[in-house]
């Protein structure tokens, strides 16, 4: 990443994306876990919330031992790219982390999603939601099989589909049966 590009993202300030700190702190590596549940994003380490550029001192092993801080303190293990620049002669410490995979990731048992330019604890419901799409399953598939189709309210199904249809651009158009195995709210009618 290039200086132009650094500034640019600086002036920008942060966002859903960009997380500025002055230092690699929990709060930092809480934030690249948020990044992991979410849309990835880019931590600036010698950066201050408002965007001032203030660097941070570099030794041979200070890199290694951020990386070692991050990896021992998210689960499953987060291992995000590091790119250095000296901007002003002041370095600055850029982390990159993806969307990962397997969700969701934690920080010391803490589990944080991006929402805005903020993070934010998730839930116990977004926790196993974001944990079963991720491995693309639903609650059904846990299920035992002693429930079948009779045990669903189709009327509370139609109800789902009405209250949809108020907040949504693209309306549902689908009946009941169709809408559950599509939404993945159960895995199909003929199991």
């Amino acid at each position: 990443m290039n200086e132009e590009t650094i500034l640019d993202f600086i002036k920008k300030g942060e966002s859903e994306t960009v997380e500025f700190k002055s230092t690699l702190d929990q709060a930092a590596i809480e934030t690249l876990a948020a990044f992991a549940n979410t849309k990835g994003g880019y931590v600036f380490v010698g950066v201050t919330d408002s965007g001032k550029i203030v660097g941070v001192q570099l030794g041979n092993e200070t890199i290694p031992q951020w990386l070692n801080q991050i990896i021992t303190n998210t689960f499953p293990t987060l291992i995000p790219d590091v790119a250095t620049a000296a901007i002003d002669h002041k370095d600055v410490v850029i982390f990159l982390v993806d969307e990962f995979p397997i969700k969701p990731v934690s920080c010391r048992g803490k589990y944080l999603k991006r929402v805005r330019h903020s993070n934010h604890q998730m839930s116990i419901h977004e926790i196993s939601d974001l944990h079963l799409r991720s491995y693309q399953t639903s609650w059904d598939f846990y299920s035992d099989t002693r429930h079948g189709l009779e045990d669903i309210s189709l009327a509370k199904v139609s109800k789902f589909i009405e209250i949809s249809n108020r907040i949504r651009p693209n309306p549902i158009l689908d009946d009941p049966h169709t809408v559950l195995p599509f939404r993945r709210l159960a895995k199909s009618w003929s199991t």
